[in-house]
């Protein structure tokens, strides 16, 4: 129970192991600002590109790389910040101040 009061003083979310499903004493998550997550510079660039809309082929020209690197790179961002759809992932570049709406 301590432990579930200091992370949401901290600025964190508990969920309690019912809603979480299995598992012990319920999930402690992050919260805050989604830039807590941290994306090297190249990530954030492509994160920028994916989320104005370009695809993966436009990136690689822009930025001289290879398709398949561009495509690495976001998967990883997306694994990263926990979206699997880029509109979600638009959403958390949007969010994050990484683009302007």
């Amino acid at each position: 129970v301590l432990s579930a009061v200091d992370t949401v003083r901290a600025g964190g979310m508990f969920f309690a192991s019912r809603i979480r499903g299995k598992g012990g004493a319920g999930a402690m998550l992050p919260s805050g600002p989604p830039l807590a997550v941290p994306l090297t510079e190249r990530e954030k660039e492509i994160a920028k590109l994916v989320a104005a809309g370009q695809m993966s082929k436009e990136i690689a020209a822009k930025l001289n790389l290879s398709v398949r690197t561009v495509e690495k790179h976001r998967a990883n961002i997306m694994e990263k910040v926990g979206v699997r759809e880029v509109a979600s992932l638009t959403r958390w570049c949007i969010q994050a101040g990484l683009v302007d709406t």
